[in-house]
């Protein structure tokens, strides 16, 4: 209908979990648009949200394609539009980057600390997994100066905090695990008497 006013949907994405996504889209146009927006991945369903003072926001789940579509069905006085986003990356492999094979004289602190690279089907690294450093229990271990839980950053690195040796002499593994990632890799380190 041309009588209709113009209007613009724009689409963006942002992970909140590695199962939840929240998607928003802001509607803009003379007539100041009401309605609904519908996002979609491909043929799938993801939320649907009313607009309000000319955003439309709601959480779903991770989308299964790299672009989401944004529909603004109109309302009567504004004409219907559509929007597209990126959205979030689905982690699947967790890797060793640095740190590894490191040897500390007990009780002293390790030069490096820890990273881990989270990426996904095409090898691009996926932000915002929380990714969980675990040092053994009893024996020789490291004790993490920081929470044991990181999340990581733009490039999908994650980043142990400072660590030190604990007072027991040996070697062992300090591990990672990634949230929605199967399986976990190590990271060899030592506790020696003499360094």
């Amino acid at each position: 209908d041309p009588s209709l006013a113009a209007s613009t949907t724009t689409v963006s994405v942002q992970r909140l979990s590695n199962t939840a996504i929240a998607y928003s889209a802001t509607v803009t146009g003379s007539a100041g648009p009401t309605g609904t927006v519908v996002f979609s991945a491909g043929l799938s369903y993801l939320c649907t949200a009313t607009i309000s003072n000319g955003t439309a926001a709601c959480t779903g789940p991770i989308s299964p394609t790299p672009t989401v579509l944004g529909s603004y069905s109109g309302d009567g006085g504004s004409a219907p539009s559509w929007g597209t986003g990126v959205s979030s990356s689905v982690p699947s492999t967790i890797a060793l980057v640095w740190g590894y094979w490191q040897s500390t004289k007990i009780n002293n602190l390790f030069t490096y600390r820890l990273y881990a690279r989270v990426t996904d089907g095409t090898g691009a690294g996926v932000p915002g997994v929380a990714v969980k450093f675990t040092v053994p229990a009893t024996g020789a271990s490291a004790v993490l100066w920081g929470s044991n839980t990181i999340i990581t950053d733009a490039n999908g690195i994650a980043t142990s905090p400072v660590m030190s040796a604990n007072a027991k002499v040996g070697s062992y593994n300090v591990w990672a695990t990634a949230s929605g990632v199967s399986g976990s890799i190590p990271f060899w380190l030592s506790n020696t008497r003499y360094f």
